[in-house]
């Protein structure tokens, strides 16, 4: 295995990592926590506290420009981030076809780029 054939592996090797890599994510996130204005009766706030939310702020008497359900208060709900995460969307859904190309022109590329049977190897 001449230098051209170790440099084409190493390439061939991080690209294959590459889409690999991208078909199970796509990619190191974050998501920090958040806040929301929202109408909820007691129902939907118990709800919403038992899914690990906190409530920040709770209207007292009933909103007037929500008009709809008098039960209803206006409630400011804190969402806790998720931090770091990976993403579990694929960037390449079929990876098949990407490798197979991949791999034949690897394998091609090596064989170019291979010593002549001509040349004496070296001693």
């Amino acid at each position: 295995m001449n230098k051209n054939q170790k440099i084409l592996t190493i390439v061939a090797l991080a690209v294959f990592s590459a889409v690999i890599v991208l078909h199970y994510c796509s990619g190191i996130r974050y998501e920090s926590r958040y806040r929301s204005l929202q109408h909820m009766s007691l129902d939907g706030k118990a709800y919403a506290i038992r899914q690990s939310n906190k409530v920040i702020w709770e209207d007292t008497g009933s909103d007037p420009d929500y008009p709809y359900d008098p039960e209803l208060k206006r409630v400011m709900l804190e969402f806790p981030g998720r931090g770091w995460y990976l993403d579990r969307k694929p960037v390449i859904r079929d990876v098949r076809m990407p490798l197979l190309t991949l791999a034949v022109f690897y394998a091609g590329l090596f064989f170019i780029l291979g010593a002549n049977c001509d040349q004496e190897p070296p001693a």
